[in-house]
Order: structure tokens, then C-alpha cells, then sequence
């Protein structure tokens, strides 16, 4: 969904959801979860444990995900960065709170964590509430790009 019908559904969801067998879990919605970019809507009363988070205690039932597109700048410089940098902040963020993410390239990952265990200096409040609102940095609505970020290309073109 484009952001402003990503946020529209969740206002809904969050009144109209069937409670008792459905939660809505988000970053607002579940202390603890830090997919800052994704929504899901899961089935009480299941169990589906995802790989990165068998660690941590969150609700784990089957799931739907709804996901945003955001916009971002039309600079394919700026489109990279801005997609890198929230990415690679996601999972420090993750990281800390006790997901844990398989990287194919054994070196790759060593300095992965240790680069995030230099972030402990950063109090984890500061970096939560930035990200919080990174994604919504770049809200253009002539934006000629929009950017799925579970996905690791970026679509050019905008529907009405």
C-alpha cells in the first residue's frame, strides 16, 4: 500500500479488528517489535516462530503482513543511501533487543555485530525514536519512486 493508505488501514484496523482472534501488531501495538516498516495482523491461538526472532518473546501466531511503500528522493545516490541506512539501522535495532539475523558472509556478519555493539554507547531510546520516523522522512507525493523495504529494489512510476 502508498504510506497514506498504509496509514489510513491502521487507524481502521486498530478500532474495527476482531480482538479476540486477531492482534494487530506493529511497533506501536507490541512493546518489543521492531519491524519498523511492516505491519501484521496475526492469528491468536497459533505459533509461527520466524528464524530471527525464536530469541525473544513477541506473538507469534500465523500472520499477514500489510507493508507501506514510502517515497524516496528521485536521486538514485540519495534513493541508495536512504534505502542502506534503514536497513542497516533496522537490524542494530533489532539486534539489540535480541533478534538475530544470518548473514551469508562469515566475515560480513562478525563485523555486522561487532559494528553494532559499538552502538550500545547510543542509548537505545535516541535510536528507536529516530527510526521511528526515518521512513517518513521523504514524503513527496511527485516522488517518481516508491520504495518497499522488504524488497531490495525500488520501483520507479506512482499509481493514483
Amino acid at each position: 500500500m502508498l504510506r497514506e493508505d498504509y496509514d489510513r488501514f491502521l487507524k481502521i484496523a486498530e478500532k474495527e479488528i476482531d480482538k479476540e482472534n486477531f492482534f494487530l501488531q506493529t511497533t506501536e501495538t507490541e512493546e518489543g517489535c521492531y519491524d519498523y516498516e511492516i505491519a501484521r495482523i496475526r492469528l491468536n491461538d497459533t505459533h509461527f516462530v520466524q528464524h530471527h526472532r525464536k530469541n525473544i518473546s513477541l506473538h507469534d501466531g500465523f500472520f499477514s503482513e500489510i507493508i507501506p511503500y514510502d517515497d524516496l528522493p528521485d536521486s538514485n545516490l540519495r534513493s541508495f543511501f536512504y534505502e542502506k541506512y534503514f536497513k542497516y539501522m533496522k537490524k542494530i535495532l533489532g539486534i539489540r533487543k535480541g533478534y538475530r539475523y544470518q548473514i551469508e558472509n562469515p566475515l560480513k556478519e562478525k563485523l555486522f555485530y561487532f559494528i553494532t555493539s559499538l552502538t550500545k554507547i547510543i542509548p537505545f531510546s535516541i535510536l528507536d525514536k529516530k527510526m521511528r520516523n526515518y521512513h517518513l522522512g521523504y514524503q513527496n507525493k511527485n516522488s517518481k519512486r516508491v520504495f518497499l523495504y522488504n524488497d531490495p529494489q525500488f520501483l520507479e512510476g506512482r499509481q493514483p
